[in-house]
């Protein structure tokens, strides 16, 4: 008649169990192993050594113990490598770059599935990977850091009708991702560029972002190269900015609420030029000391980001965590700075060269002015144009990039240079049609030419583009507002106020009767 502890390890598939203490004694009293020994535990080994991912010596413990079997390393080994679970390795290094595919397609919200081998790799098992491993959010940054280039076999695409990427810290899959804790490891700018890195590169790897053929770095959300999401935004703030600065409050209350309103197709296209233009706005206000206008700023961006995109994505992230930088002048703009020369390096990284990142590199050297990045800059900016006038590309693109470069010369004091190639790109685009950039060449003729004392002219070409501007986008655009306080800003430097107050009237009740007021 068979004993209690045999029926019971029969129903147990024959699994060792301790149920009373002269059988745990009799577990463990291990002897070695003999090689008939081993089959039977064969999937027993596999858990704990693959499954549960514990260390060796732990494997062994836990099998003289428990299950009575005694063995060395060398015969752990052997065995482990005879049965095929000698790719340990290669498992923790497919699991890692899951784990930083995941982070950055989710950072520009794709939901995705991965393959191995044409197996495909369950959520769950990314989310216990991850708690076994202690991994979150916040901590996967981290992680992230020294992973593998993508292994061969591993493969990833995107299912249809998925919802807002699974966080890692839930294991369910309908589970939507929970908003970021403040960082406890990691020092805030530090999350922010590395948010960054992971945004760039999740809109390249996802395919989000792509280069057209010609250079340009473009969003398969945009209808165009000639798609200027940011354009609105930016011109309402630098008006916002002038009117505060002549303590204009109505007007300036108008233009904020017009730079607030454009946040939302912001968001919505993820342009690549949209995250450098409004990094590089924030810091304008802090110069002009009403961090009150920032810390707005960086709030609804925050709110938007979460409300759109969702917590998980790469704005909501960078936003969040922007929101938590202090506001002391020197401390925000230094991050901004380093954020901005972040964004280029990544730019540069994915072989993109997109013009935001040459708009930030101009940025980065109005801040730290450096005569040897600006001939650089100068360098690379003709090399590309000579470049595409060989390939007979002498379009959109080629306009811009000469934009570029008349930035550039104006940076380095050579004003008529870069006159020249303003006139050559106002030419080209009244007989284009492209009228945003034949009033923006206008504009920085008229710049140019009061940088040389030259009165007459700069007069001449700001009422030039604001009645281009006013034509073809209407009175109450933010580029027009903007073009009206730069140009009553010249006036009263010029001394003639009553026309400056003239302009102001016009301005004002053009404010009034905008049906959006």
């Amino acid at each position: 008649m068979s004993s209690p502890n045999q029926i019971k390890s029969r129903l147990f598939g024959g699994i060792p169990i301790q149920l009373a203490s002269s059988n745990a004694a009799q577990v463990s009293s291990a002897t070695w192993a003999n090689p008939g020994d081993w089959h039977g535990h064969k999937q027993t080994i596999k858990r704990l050594w693959i499954d549960e991912d514990r260390p060796l010596k732990d494997v062994m413990a836990v099998m003289e113990k428990d299950y009575g079997l005694k063995g060395t390393a060398k015969m752990y080994r052997s065995r482990i490598k005879s049965w095929g679970l000698d790719n340990k390795n290669n498992r923790e290094n497919n699991m890692k770059t899951i784990v930083r595919k995941k982070l950055q397609r989710d950072a520009v919200g794709k939901r995705s599935v991965f393959f191995v081998k044409g197996r495909k790799v369950n959520s769950d098992e990314i989310v216990r990977y991850c708690k076994r491993k202690g991994i979150d959010p916040d901590s996967a940054i981290d992680f992230i850091e020294g992973c593998p280039s993508t292994p061969p076999g591993i493969t990833c695409a995107t299912p249809h009708n998925s919802p807002s990427p699974v966080s890692l810290g839930s294991s369910s899959s309908n589970a939507m991702p929970v908003i970021l804790q403040p960082p406890e490891k990691l020092l805030i700018p530090e999350h922010i560029f590395r948010s960054i890195k992971d945004y760039v590169n999740g809109a390249v790897d996802s395919g989000l972002w792509h280069d057209d053929g010609l250079g340009n770095c473009l969003s398969t959300r945009a209808s165009s190269i000639f798609s200027d999401v940011p354009r609105p935004f930016c011109d309402a703030m630098s008006t916002a900015k002038e009117l505060m600065q002549s303590r204009s409050f109505p007007e300036m209350r108008y233009m904020l609420s017009k730079a607030f309103d454009a946040c939302t197709p912001i968001a919505k296209g993820q342009n690549p030029h949209s995250m450098t233009r409004l990094l590089m706005e924030e810091p304008r206000f802090i110069n002009y000391g009403d961090s009150m206008l920032v810390d707005m700023i960086r709030k609804h961006m925050a709110a938007l980001s979460i409300r759109l995109l969702g917590p998980g994505h790469g704005w909501s992230r960078i936003f969040h965590f922007l929101e938590q930088v202090e506001l002391e002048k020197i401390s925000f703009s230094a991050v901004i700075e380093n954020c901005l020369a972040s964004l280029a390096d990544i730019f540069n990284q994915n072989n993109l060269f997109d013009l935001s990142a040459v708009d930030v590199r101009l940025v980065c050297l109005r801040i730290s002015p450096n005569p040897g990045g600006l001939q650089r800059l100068e360098d690379q900016l003709r090399d590309r144009l000579v470049r595409m006038a060989a390939s007979h590309s002498e379009d959109f693109s080629y306009q811009k990039t000469l934009y570029r470069l008349g930035t550039v010369m104006r940076m380095r004091e050579k004003y008529e240079v870069a006159i020249t190639m303003f006139e050559e790109i106002s030419t080209h685009a009244a007989g284009t049609g492209q009228g945003h950039w034949e009033i923006r060449s206008l504009e920085q003729q008229a710049i140019l030419h009061k940088h040389m004392y030259n009165e007459t002219s700069a007069e001449e070409k700001i009422r030039q583009s604001l009645a281009k501007s006013v034509h073809l986008l209407g009175s109450g655009d933010a580029l027009s507002c903007w073009l009206k306080a730069e140009y009553e800003k010249w006036l009263r430097e010029w001394n003639r106020h009553a026309e400056a107050d003239e302009l102001r009237a016009e301005f004002s009740a053009s404010v009034v009767t905008d049906p959006a007021v």
